[in-house]
């Protein structure tokens, strides 16, 4: 690139007299062409330069300076594309933060503090993105086709909040382990960044992923490291909104067939994208209400699961032996888990998938003189380098009253915990029997006592005739 050596001078000219005489279409095409030739196409704009000024006096969210050209202003902007080489036009800080944003590698050019109010040109290499931005500016969208363009400063979010971040974090991880062999239209990572006034580095406001798993589609699943009570409609309108767009343009309606985050989140994203979209929730919208809870090695509590004279039993990890047997127990878990059923080739595929994965344990039990069984399983997923989530705790009908499950997922929070900080899982509202069964192993914030990271999460659904459902 011979991009530092072009004159400053000359573009300093050019601004000037295409600024005072209304003309960026003559002043600017000499400038432009020579960016041109170098592979930049697009120009991305802030409203506090006195370009920014000038595009906004065509009145358009995006303003074309040559049929080649176009210039994109941060305060108009509603949903520019970025190219993969791109130019922005702004603030030094402004630009820093902005490539920091979404992550892309810049240099600058020749540097230019009395152009435009100590304004420089940056070359941005990026993946192909978009980017909006509120009025005024507080705030950036940023979308992604592949987790390996993510930027940092959501990796630190991840790590920052691994609890929180346990429905997305672990397959942006997976992602990231098979990045060369994942199909980039699959997936979508949306962030929502805040720009603070005050010089502190931007934070990360929601994370929105729209993935696949091995059964189907996942759910859109938001993150966001804020505690509820700091989710007012103020702060979650305008945001949720721009979630809304981006992801409007990235998917088609009928992809989403469900949202799943914490209550204040989902209800305002499902009712923007139905204004959106035109697609209704379901008939019986709430799929799944449920606390967010965990358990670390302070809180895991002694066994007080009853005792199994005259039977025998043992916890361990699944084989493969145990397919037939671990599928009708997935099976019979999914159909109490309406409209996420499995069929029975279905059950048999998911628990080959988490026996092979070293993901599935069970409770084997016997009675005298009989074979043994399995009377409960237990799924750990959604695994990290210090968390790890249990999923589908489920008893045979025929081996409940025994304490079964309590036994079995103590026995495996007991062992995860030798590795990990803590276990989280989700507890249904309507199912306050789990609830007292997870109290009893040490998770925390069942009872009537609040504890911070304890939070409420919702999934809702949309009209099932009108969308393709997946499974999770």
């Amino acid at each position: 690139m011979h991009w530092v050596k072009h004159s400053s001078a000359n573009l300093r000219k050019e601004f000037s007299s295409a600024f005072k005489e209304r003309r960026l279409d003559a002043g600017l095409q000499k400038e432009l062409n020579w960016f041109w030739r170098r592979g930049i196409t697009s120009l991305l704009c802030t409203g506090y330069t006195r370009l920014g000024s000038a595009c906004r006096m065509f009145r358009a969210q995006k303003t074309h300076i040559t049929s080649r050209w176009t210039v994109w202003t941060l305060q108009q902007l509603s949903s520019g594309r970025l190219n993969k080489r791109s130019a922005i036009y702004a603030p030094a800080k402004l630009c820093r933060y902005v490539t920091f944003c979404i992550g892309a590698q810049f240099r600058s050019a020749q540097s230019t503090p009395d152009l435009c109010n100590n304004c420089h040109l940056f070359l941005v290499r990026c993946s192909c993105i978009s980017i909006m931005s509120s009025v005024p500016t507080t705030y950036f969208i940023a979308t992604y086709s592949s987790v390996r363009d993510l930027p940092p400063v959501v990796w630190d979010a991840f790590r920052a909040y691994p609890q929180k971040s346990n429905i997305m974090y672990p397959h942006a991880v997976e992602a990231l382990r098979h990045a060369g062999q994942t199909v980039s239209s699959r997936q979508v990572w949306i962030t929502c960044l805040s720009i603070h006034s005050t010089g502190l580095p931007p934070s990360i406001d929601f994370v929105l992923s729209c993935t696949e798993g091995h059964l189907g589609s996942y759910p859109v699943f938001i993150f966001t490291p804020l505690a509820p009570h700091l989710l007012d409609e103020g702060f979650l309108m305008p945001r949720i909104s721009a979630l809304v767009r981006a992801l409007r343009e990235c998917v088609p309606p009928e992809r989403v067939f469900s949202i799943f985050a914490v209550d204040p989140v989902t209800r305002m994203f499902a009712r923007l994208w139905t204004n959106d979209t035109g697609v209704p929730l379901d008939s019986n919208p709430e799929y799944y209400h449920a606390m967010l809870t965990y358990c670390t090695r302070q809180s895991l509590k002694p066994r007080q699961s009853p005792e199994l004279p005259d039977l025998t039993y043992k916890l361990r990890l699944a084989v493969d032996a145990d397919i037939s047997e671990a599928a009708r127990l997935c099976y019979r878990f999914a159909a109490a888990a309406e409209p996420f059923t499995l069929t029975a080739e279905q059950a048999t595929r998911e628990a080959a998938h988490l026996i092979r994965a070293g993901q599935l344990w069970v409770h084997e039990i016997a009675a005298p003189g009989r074979r043994p069984e399995i009377a409960s399983i237990v799924a750990v997923t959604r695994s990290t380098d210090t968390v790890a989530a249990i999923t589908k705790v489920f008893t045979n009908p025929n081996w409940r009253k025994r304490g079964c499950a309590e036994r079995l997922t103590r026995y495996v929070c007991h062992s995860l915990l030798r590795t990990k900080s803590s276990v989280v899982l989700y507890v249904a509202h309507n199912n306050p029997a789990a609830a007292k069964v997870y109290d009893r192993v040490g998770f925390v914030g069942l009872s009537n006592t609040a504890v911070e990271g304890v939070d409420s999460w919702l999934e809702l659904g949309f009209e099932r005739s009108m969308v393709n459902l997946g499974h999770w």
